[in-house]
């Protein structure tokens, strides 16, 4: 394209890098069970991160997404990562991973993010879909703090039990306490 610009050949080159580099992330990676509570909910976040920037790349390589009207590329961009992501839930159960349709919302979330920011909407939304997309976003941020609230208010809880392993902590114990080899 003679008109490309250096922000675009940059997109069109090292977004697919990134986009492919991070994909086992999306699959493999990740929080275990046995990992804090907080990790999951955080780690989900790369599911919008990772869609916008899959849709910067799919706008940027797409011709024709510039030139359609606005309902019909943002319903080819909603088809695209409705197919990906549900791919992606297919191969994570395949893998040990739990799916779920909250993580195919996200991939929306990250899309319609980045459709909006590069402003691809119809005139009449460029306006008000920010501020909409910054609330969706923003909830998702609030079940975070759920998350992580809750968890505080567990482990405030549950009584703290030491492991015994160095002398002081068998110290704090009274009756008959020793370390085993266990």
């Amino acid at each position: 394209m003679p008109h490309e610009t250096r922000a675009h050949r940059l997109t069109r080159w090292l977004a697919p890098v990134i986009l492919v580099g991070t994909a086992p992330l999306m699959v493999l990676g990740g929080p275990n069970l046995t990992s804090h509570p907080l990790y999951p909910a955080v780690w989900n976040l790369g599911h919008v991160a990772w869609f916008g920037l899959l849709t910067v790349y799919l706008r940027a390589v797409w011709p024709w997404l510039r030139g359609e009207p606005a309902w019909v590329r943002l319903l080819a961009l909603n088809a695209a990562v409705l197919t990906v992501g549900i791919v992606v839930e297919v191969v994570q159960n395949g893998g040990g991973r739990e799916p779920g349709w909250h993580d195919v919302w996200r991939n929306h979330l990250g899309m319609l993010g980045a459709w909006f920011v590069a402003g691809g909407g119809p005139a009449r939304a460029r306006r008000a879909a920010p501020v909409l997309w910054c609330g969706l976003l923003a909830w998702e941020l609030v079940i975070i703090g759920q998350v992580a609230r809750t968890h505080w208010a567990i482990q405030g809880q549950l009584p703290v039990i030491a492991a015994l392993e160095h002398p002081g902590e068998v110290a704090r114990w009274s009756g008959d306490v020793a370390l085993t080899d266990t």
